[in-house]
């Protein structure tokens, strides 16, 4: 089942409690979007400085994350802030560790054909080197770099908006997570700082977007 429609500011989010999770106590979790029967989430994890998780293989999800703040080292791999993965299901993980602490935001979804993407792992300086490009039926002042993508058509990207922008009010047919990264917008009667957390499933019309300092976002697409 998809993911209920959810609209958190940064406020909301800081005011949830850091709670254990079910794989390691010394890993907290805010959850911020999970469906009915708990099979998909997105939650926000925590790593304490010093921390250490074993070698885990991935149950059967799909599991994508963006290093928000700190560090971690994952097997021989260094993991920096802005630092994206894309993890296919019952894929081996780990161990990981951190010294200075880490957090990140994690998708996990259902191991469905439509919710396929290429497995990725691209460190900030990959993401700096990726080209900016215009999407489809963007206007001027709106840029991406897609960090991976499916055969359904199922993507995650990096979004920036410029000043001064209007793009419009949107309905998709595909489900639609965003974590605002920098700067801030109007969606209709709402302002998104930085720091939100949006969840939309397919068929809702969302917009207009309307910015006057720009913005940045991860987003992610998914097919049903």
């Amino acid at each position: 089942m998809p993911k209920p429609l959810t609209r958190l500011y940064a406020i909301d989010i800081e005011r949830r409690p850091w709670t254990p999770t079910r794989e390691d106590p010394s890993l907290l979790e805010k959850v911020v979007a999970q469906d009915p029967e708990g099979a998909a989430v997105t939650r926000l994890i925590r790593l304490a400085p010093g921390a250490a998780l074993p070698e885990r293989r991935e149950d059967g999800l799909w599991r994508e994350a963006y290093l928000l703040e700190g560090s971690c080292r994952v097997g021989e791999e260094f993991h920096p802030a802005g630092t994206y993965t894309c993890v296919a299901p019952h894929t081996p993980s780990g161990p990981r560790w951190t010294t200075e602490g880490a957090t990140w935001i994690e998708l996990r979804d259902p191991h469905e054909a439509a919710f396929a993407k290429a497995p990725a792992r691209l460190y900030p300086v990959d993401i700096e080197r990726m080209a900016w490009a215009t999407p489809a039926g963007s206007p001027d002042g709106v840029r991406e770099k897609v960090l991976t993508r499916g055969p359904s058509g199922s993507a995650t990207r990096l979004l920036e908006v410029d000043p001064g922008v209007d793009t419009g009010v949107f309905n998709h047919d595909h489900s639609e997570e965003v974590l605002m990264l920098a700067g801030s917008y109007k969606m209709g009667d709402e302002f998104h700082p930085c720091g939100t957390y949006t969840c939309k499933g397919p068929g809702v019309d969302h917009g207009p977007f309307w910015t006057t300092e720009g913005y940045s976002c991860l987003e992610v697409r998914n097919y049903a």
